[in-house]
């Protein structure tokens, strides 16, 4: 499935606010169930002409996981190329004949709830 040109969009938006440093964690509520959720948002500054003065507005562009991203969802199972030419391999089965297993180096900030160590 090809990624859909307005997720495309968003990442470069996502790329930018990083590189310029007008990027956000922000709580905010989820409109459907009205619990806290964490956004991964871009900010703007813009001028508010009743105040005389900037103003910022953010732009929500990802939502932060809950639990376990390792939990929730499946990489691709293929190779696919960065933007810059490196080569990724997606195969679970491909990346533990040339690895071995799997092991839980570098997910204890991955955990549970919000960044709780895993395990």
């Amino acid at each position: 499935m090809a990624i859909p040109e307005g997720h495309r969009n968003n990442f470069e938006t996502l790329r930018r606010a990083f590189k310029d440093d007008s990027i956000a964690l922000m709580e905010c509520t989820d409109a459907k169930t009205g619990k806290p959720v964490f956004v991964v948002c871009a900010s703007n500054m813009t001028w508010n002409e009743e105040m005389g003065e900037p103003a910022y507005e953010f732009i929500p562009i990802a939502r932060m996981f809950d639990g376990n991203p390792y939990e929730e969802v499946n990489p691709p199972e293929s190779e696919f190329e960065s933007s810059e030419g490196d080569k990724y391999v997606c195969d679970k089965d491909k990346e533990e004949k040339e690895e071995g297993p799997p092991s839980d180096a570098g997910t204890e900030s991955l955990g549970e709830g919000g960044g709780d160590p895993v395990g």
